[in-house]
């Protein structure tokens, strides 16, 4: 089947769930960045229509003292409660102080219910007792495995930082490997996992990083043999792995999340382990050399990512994703834009389709619509 994209409008990193009551709940980063926000419909074409709910207002009721930037909410209904993980700034004249936070509402509606904050998330090393979560940290998600609960997002390493093996190198080295600074900025988002547990979804343990940016793809510098055609693509250059988004089938586990700059080189790539391996090793996971999922020239999406999974009625996995119908931001070609920068410019709107399933048992994005 073939979805009438977008099926919602200018708003990015869209988070849809299938509850139990067939309904579909969604989510996404509100244009302002200033407010978590909420729908609720039948369908997933009906989305656009339903009526939306605000839920909480940077540093007013619930979220006082949070401040924008808020970014990249889910929601999840978890042991008869539902729970919100969202980004959101702790400072109020810094809005890239972004931090990892979690909220509940244990009312058995999450539109109209009471939502209270549980706190900001922490996170520790195995034998360590410091949290590590201090910086720049986004995009998180938790989700269970056999009983255990893990909690995976996005957070900035540095080169000469604390996990960078090597000091004064002119690359970030980690469990020995060198990875080049492709953006140029001594930066990278790296995926990080650690275990949780709905008792506290405030904690996380037995933190590691299983993902840094590695490939050209990763970071924009690349020239891309899209699907539909060429592109030679000039971004805004950051290292970056982020929205780490988890689908489970076949007896493993895939991380697939967001690379490169938030313009038409933004792409999805794949982490795959085995279901029963250990996810906090690096070792775990096998990361995809090519991205699965790109800009397609011939269908005029571009930069497709921060994805979400859910399925239709009938139990057809679907992948929900934003994506702009232009390119050029960083490169001042953009039409409609208001701005070069492609995280600001508001017209990365919400898109779904249906997940392909090849005999490997990995997943087929497909092109981009």
């Amino acid at each position: 089947m073939k979805y009438n994209n977008p099926i919602t409008l200018n708003q990015a990193d869209p988070w849809v769930y299938r509850h139990s009551d067939g309904f579909y709940y969604y989510t996404a980063t509100y244009h302002a960045f200033d407010r978590l926000i909420i729908r609720k419909a039948s369908s997933l074409e009906e989305l656009e229509s339903a009526p939306e709910y605000t839920l909480g207002i940077a540093d007013t009721g619930w979220m006082k003292n949070l401040y924008p930037h808020v970014w990249a909410p889910e929601i999840h209904f978890i042991e008869g409660a539902w729970y919100l993980f969202f980004t959101a700034g702790v400072e109020k004249n810094n809005v890239w102080s972004v931090r990892s936070h979690v909220a509940k509402c244990s009312d058995s509606d999450p539109l109209t219910g009471e939502w209270k904050l549980l706190g900001k998330i922490h996170a520790t090393v195995p034998g360590g007792s410091e949290d590590i979560m201090t910086c720049f940290n986004l995009d998180g998600t938790a989700f269970e495995v056999d009983g255990q609960w893990y909690y995976t997002w996005a957070q900035y390493v540095y080169k000469d930082g604390p996990f960078d093996e090597v000091k004064g190198g002119s690359c970030f080295t980690l469990h020995g490997k060198s990875y080049v600074n492709g953006a140029n900025n001594n930066g990278w988002s790296c995926i990080f996992i650690g275990k949780t547990n709905p008792a506290d979804f405030t904690k996380v343990t037995d933190a590691a990083i299983i993902a840094v940016p590695e490939y050209g793809w990763e970071y924009g510098t690349e020239t891309f043999e899209f699907r539909g055609g060429h592109y030679e693509h000039n971004s805004g250059n950051v290292n970056v792995n982020e929205g780490p988004a988890i689908l489970k089938r076949n007896g493993k586990v895939f991380i697939a999340y967001s690379a490169s700059a938030c313009d038409e080189a933004y792409c999805l790539g794949l982490l795959t382990a085995e279901k029963d391996s250990d996810l906090t090793k690096m070792t775990s996971w096998k990361k995809s050399p090519v991205p699965v999922f790109t800009t397609s020239i011939a269908n005029s999406v571009y930069g497709p990512g921060h994805c979400s999974f859910t399925t239709d009625k009938d139990g057809k996995d679907l992948i929900v994703y934003h994506a702009r119908n232009y390119y050029g931001l960083y490169t001042g070609g953009a039409i409609y834009s208001i701005t070069k920068d492609g995280l600001f410019d508001p017209h990365r709107s919400a898109r779904v389709k249906e997940i392909e399933w090849k005999a490997d048992g990995t997943p087929d994005f497909g092109e981009a619509e």
